[in-house]
């Protein structure tokens, strides 16, 4: 049965409709051209349910089956014809687009300039298998990265000196009382004045509890007295001072550490030979 319905989504649209169903007083409406997914019911007595030719009669515009073209998508279509269409009618021209005045070569070659940063970068390599003094723990310091990078003051998370400070902590066999070491050591400026402990940096450790606790150290300020500082904690330590040093040697152990370490052995080994050996004796007692 054909009749034109209002389309319920938009109220101001009289479109042709098919009825496909029926059930009790509702039916349902199927709009000629549109998928069954628009489909909607209607009451047999809605207002909103018109005879073949009311629109005709009554002047109200009848929509056409189906959705409308559009013509952005539709081929040969031109970006602005119609404007310029309308140009045309009106006896105008498009205004010419301006004209940018090409760059000089040595603007277009000419390389940006690279800041330089504020303070330098250093490296140190960690030799892992020096003398690690009585405070540092063997197997941790095995675990701590081959090489520390950092910058010679500046900010507190990237300064080399913090870094360094954090691995020997960390390594070492008591961490918080290592930490209270430092503190109290490199808090007596006029003691260590030929560093000109200047600046303060934060060592973070972890207690058995995972309690946080942090402590601030006095560090050196400039650079020429970063390496004095780390070789002064490192003699605090009792450790090597090629632990954190600008050579990596091969085996990662110095060669003071390597011959103290063979003369260790072969004094060991001498003291076991020298023993005397005791012999059960066959006579009977």
């Amino acid at each position: 049965m054909k009749l034109e319905a209002v389309d319920l989504r938009e109220p101001a649209l009289v479109c042709p409709s098919t009825v496909v169903d029926i059930r009790g007083p509702l039916l349902k409406i199927h709009f000629d051209g549109w998928e069954v997914t628009y489909d909607q019911y209607l009451d047999m007595d809605s207002l909103d349910l018109f005879p073949v030719g009311y629109c005709e009669i009554t002047g109200h515009p009848l929509q056409p089956p189906g959705p409308r073209p559009d013509p952005y998508t539709q081929p040969g279509y031109q970006y602005g014809e119609s404007h310029m269409k309308g140009l045309a009618g009106n006896n105008l021209t498009p205004a010419a687009p301006k004209m940018t005045k090409p760059l000089k070569t040595e603007q277009v070659n000419k390389p940006k300039p690279v800041k330089s940063p504020l303070h330098p970068e250093s490296m140190y390599f960690v030799n892992r298998r020096c003398c690690c003094g009585p405070y540092l723990n063997d197997a941790k310091l095995l675990k701590i990265p081959e090489t520390v990078k950092g910058v010679l003051g500046g900010s507190d998370k990237n300064n080399i000196v913090r870094k360094c400070l954090q691995l020997l902590v960390t390594s070492s066999e008591n961490p918080k009382n290592v930490l209270d070491l430092l503190c109290h050591e490199f808090y007596q400026t006029k003691k260590h004045s030929d560093l000109d402990l200047a600046a303060t940096v934060c060592i973070e450790i972890k207690t058995k509890n995972d309690k946080r606790i942090v402590r601030r150290v006095k560090i050196a300020s400039k650079a020429d007295t970063i390496r004095p500082n780390i070789e002064r904690v490192l003699q605090l330590l009792g450790c090597c001072p090629n632990v954190f040093a600008k050579d990596k040697y091969p085996t990662e152990q110095c060669d003071a550490c390597r011959v103290k370490q063979t003369s260790e052995l072969n004094v060991n080994y001498t003291e076991f030979t020298q023993q005397p050996v005791s012999v059960p004796s066959n006579e009977p007692v």
